[in-house]
This record gives C-alpha cells, structure tokens and sequence, in this order.
C-alpha cells in the first residue's frame, strides 16, 4: 500500500479522502460503534492508493469540480463590460451609415454627381431611397432593438453591391487601381464586421431562448 505521503497532490482527490473522513464520522455517529484510530487509517490509506492507482478518475460527479466554482461578482462584471463593448462597436459602425445618409440628404447635388461619374443613374429618387436606407439602417442597428441583425445583414449587402458597382479595381490599371483596391478592400472589412454583428445577435437570442425554455 502506498503511503499517504508519496501521493501527488489534486485538490479533487483531496476533496474525496476528504468526503471519504466524513463519511466514517458519520458512520461512527450513526452506528453508534467507534471505530479505532488504525481502522480509520487504514479505510483513509485504502482509499487514496484507489486514487493514486493508474486510470484512476480524478473527478466525483458527487463532488463540485474546480471548473464549476464561479465568481458570481466576477461574471456579472465580465458580462456587463462584453455588452458595453458590442453595444459601442455596433453604435460605432452605424455611425458611417448614419452620417453618409445625412451627407446624403444635405448635398444631394455632390452625390448625383458622383452616381454619374460612376455610370449609375444619377436619378434623385433613387438617392433619397439610398440615403433613408442608410440613415434608418444605421440607426435601428445602432439601436440594439429586435430586428438589428437584418437590419445589419441589408446594410452588408447595400455595402458589398456598392462596391462593386463603384470600386470595380479589376477594370483598371496603374495608381487609380491601388486607391480602388484599398476603398474595395475597406467596405470588405465593413461588410465582415457588419456580418459578425448579425451573427452575435442570433446567437444571444438563442441564448435568451434557451434559458427561457430551462426555467419553464
């Protein structure tokens, strides 16, 4: 039998010699018959070579692992700054959606213009319709109501068309290529973040709809 005092050390196997102690006292108050001191060893001695043995669990679904302790304080903080945080990327990325549709409605002239010189039709109608997709969109994402996800996903899409149709890089050469491929590469980037944001949203109301469905 190996000695209690060449075993390693686990605070779990240290937990169970621990409950195993317990449950000879009670054994002891229970039966009424004391157990001696070398009795009580030996069952201490024996349970912990069980531990040390090869294979041996170093968990007791009976007993609370280290993983399962948890700092109520803590989480609620962590948790606290994680939604600041998404709800300062999300204010923060709507922004240029919010300010390009109020450029848009402030400078209508500017922007038919350049419709033109992008070979879109530089019809007004069409540029109001662009500028209350962007300002309403970005303010409903902004927001953080219910229905901010599509209303990402819509803004991703406007975005990525946008690009194609003014940043095409692949049709032209030399340095008008390199400025098209860094505005191209940007609103990629807008529309990956746009995305992400979508997806965070679903995945927190599946969340929200999962605890619903464990507290009924």
């Amino acid at each position: 039998m190996q000695p209690l005092s060449q075993l390693s050390y686990s605070p779990t196997r240290t937990r169970r010699i621990g409950s195993a102690a317990n449950a000879v006292k009670r054994c002891r108050g229970t039966t009424g018959h004391a157990l001696s001191d070398e009795a009580a060893g030996a069952a201490a001695s024996a349970a912990a070579a069980r531990l040390s043995a090869p294979g041996a669990p170093d968990t007791d679904p009976r007993m609370p692992t280290d993983s399962a302790v948890s700092d109520p304080p803590a989480n609620a903080r962590a948790d606290a700054l994680a939604r600041l945080g998404v709800a300062l990327g999300r204010a923060t990325l709507a922004s240029l959606f919010v300010l390009g549709g109020i450029a848009k409605l402030a400078s209508p002239e500017l922007y038919l213009a350049l419709m033109g010189e992008a070979g879109l039709p530089a019809a007004r109608p069409l540029l109001l319709a662009v500028a209350a997709l962007e300002l309403g969109g970005g303010l409903w994402l902004a927001s953080g109501l219910p229905g901010h996800a599509p209303a990402a996903l819509v803004l991703a899409a406007h975005t990525l068309a946008i690009n194609v149709l003014v940043h095409p890089f692949w049709t032209l050469r030399g340095p008008e290529r390199i400025d098209e491929i860094s505005f191209f590469f940007k609103n990629l980037a807008i529309v990956g973040a746009l995305v992400f944001v979508a997806a965070v949203a679903l995945v927190r109301r599946r969340e929200r709809a999962g605890r619903r469905d464990g507290a009924a």
